[in-house]
């Protein structure tokens, strides 16, 4: 199994060479960034993966999609349950995801 962190620094060429070089049976895929076209190219390499937070019409490509807000609200109802009364939320950037997660 292959675990690389990979930033929005690493680019989908990047990826893909880090990947082939490995000698992984398998790997699990985040990136913001990845486009159609790059996961495609990702996806060439003749080994199970499966992106986090990407779907795809192709069904050769696996991926597993994150409900943020649904995560969120959950996290939050359990540190309620748990007695917390003053919950903070940090973020970065000012994505859909960072939004839909507020929203939680």
């Amino acid at each position: 199994m292959l675990n690389i962190y990979v930033s929005n620094d690493n680019s989908p060429d990047e990826i893909y060479r880090m990947i082939m070089a490995s000698g992984v049976a398998g790997a699990i895929i985040y990136h913001e960034d990845l486009t159609g076209d790059y996961v495609k190219r990702i996806a060439t390499v003749n080994i199970p993966m499966v992106f986090i937070d990407r779907d795809s019409k192709d069904k050769n490509i696996s991926g597993v999609l994150v409900d943020d807000k649904l995560g969120a609200t959950m996290a939050v109802d359990h540190l309620i349950k748990l007695g917390h009364k003053r919950i903070g939320y940090i973020h970065g950037n000012e994505t859909g995801d960072d939004k839909h997660r507020f929203q939680g």
